[in-house]
């Protein structure tokens, strides 16, 4: 219900009011099969075949209230039907090349075929690509204090179920947000270089370039704003991070991390050119405390400064989280209290300027969280023996399902 008001206060014009029912059904059928055989001096051979079949139906209907009368709004509904279907292959081999040198190589070939159909308007896509995606990784164990890593790899993110659903989700009367049958994934480029000294401090040098990235961006049309992903630009990211976890003394743990990177997007959006950067420092750490045999505590948090995400400068963020545990009944019980954000420092700020958009926003979420846990552990000892069951094979299927938008 959108209603108006004039300077004073006092109604302008009759109230807008519109009904929706969105609903989305996804079936999602998945399999796989691996193969490990292992080779003469520690080497090993894995191979595989995984194909996924994903359908989903998105029946639209919106009604508008005129007069008292509910009213099918058939400029807004709409109903779009996806199918897709998956097959991979994959082979690895991973090897010692010398005392002190490891290698793994792996390749992975994935065909799509997406179909896209919008019963309403009649009109439909169809997509069929095969991509591969090579992986590298060396292992160097320099001496008992030094190793040093490098790896790469081609990796592929596909967009959400969801933000490829043509739909039209008003917030209110001048603002709406919108799926984009249109969307393709994005593909990336990863080089990392790290070197480890003594197992507890890690430095990391790492480059990626990504493109056709997936960013949500938005846009104006007279006087409604929309919000959709979009396969805006290219990027590339270079950073350095420094990660350490040691004890300080018997009684104090420190663990840190450290990263500094800068993003550049480069694109069009609304056939404009548009080019941002910015580089942003990251901090994440916690500190653990055994305070006596039964008594522990961690103080928690991380700092981010501004950065980009996507054509967004989003300001800077933090949180600080502390808990308390106390082990009871000789050992076999534990009680926990933990306050998340207590300074309510994790509010979210961010602007964006390009073409006729000029929006800014702050988003101020409930983040500060008391929780007061009591744990029973009925073991005698490990369960060193309970295998975790394996999630199965639609992993990467439901992890798109996207719920909430």
């Amino acid at each position: 219900v959108n209603a108006y008001f004039d300077g004073s206060g006092a109604p302008a014009g009759k109230a807008d009011t519109l009904l929706a029912d969105l609903p989305q059904e996804i079936a999602i059928y998945s399999g796989r099969i691996d193969y490990l055989h292992p080779l003469k001096k520690g080497a090993r051979f894995e191979a595989g075949l995984k194909s996924s079949i994903v359908k989903t139906d998105n029946n639209a209907v919106y009604d508008s209230i005129s007069y008292g009368q509910v009213v099918r709004d058939l400029n807004r509904s709409n109903y779009f039907i996806y199918e897709e279907n998956i097959n991979a292959a994959y082979v690895n081999l991973s090897t010692p090349l010398s005392a002190k040198l490891n290698a793994q190589l792996g390749l992975r070939v994935e065909n799509t075929i997406a179909k896209g159909r919008q019963a309403t308007t009649g009109q439909q896509f169809e997509r069929n690509y095969t991509q591969l995606f090579p992986t590298v990784y060396f292992q160097y164990k320099a001496n008992e204090k030094n190793n040093f890593g490098l790896n790469y790899g081609r990796r592929i993110r596909r967009p959400n179920y969801q933000s490829m659903n043509p739909f039209i989700e008003f917030l209110d009367r001048y603002t709406y947000q919108q799926g984009n049958p249109d969307l393709k994934p994005q593909f990336s480029h990863n080089i990392e270089a790290s070197h480890t000294f003594r197992n507890f401090l890690t430095t990391t040098l790492n480059y990626s370039e990504t493109n056709d990235i997936i960013q949500q961006v938005i846009q104006q049309k007279g006087q409604e704003a929309y919000v959709r992903q979009e396969n805006i630009a290219s990027a590339r990211q270079i950073g350095i991070s420094v990660s350490s976890n040691m004890p300080i003394t018997k009684w104090w743990t420190n663990s840190l991390y450290v990263n500094v990177f800068n993003n550049r997007f480069s694109g069009i959006i609304d056939s404009t050119s548009v080019t941002v950067e910015a580089t942003t420092l990251a901090l994440n750490g916690s500190q653990q405390f055994k305070l006596s045999k039964t008594w522990s505590a961690e103080i928690s948090g991380f700092y981010r400064t501004s950065g980009m995400e996507g054509v967004m400068e989003i300001g800077p963020m933090g949180m600080i989280a502390v808990g308390l545990s106390k082990q009871v009944f000789q050992g076999k019980g534990s009680l926990r209290l933990n306050v998340r954000d207590i300074f309510l420092m994790q509010r979210t700020k961010g602007s964006t300027v390009y073409a006729n958009v000029d929006m800014s926003f702050t988003e101020a979420r409930d983040s500060r969280v008391v929780n007061l846990g009591f744990t029973w552990r009925f073991s005698k000892g490990k369960m060193s023996n309970v295998k975790k069951r394996n999630g199965g094979s639609a992993g990467d299927e439901q992890n798109r399902v996207g719920v909430g938008g």
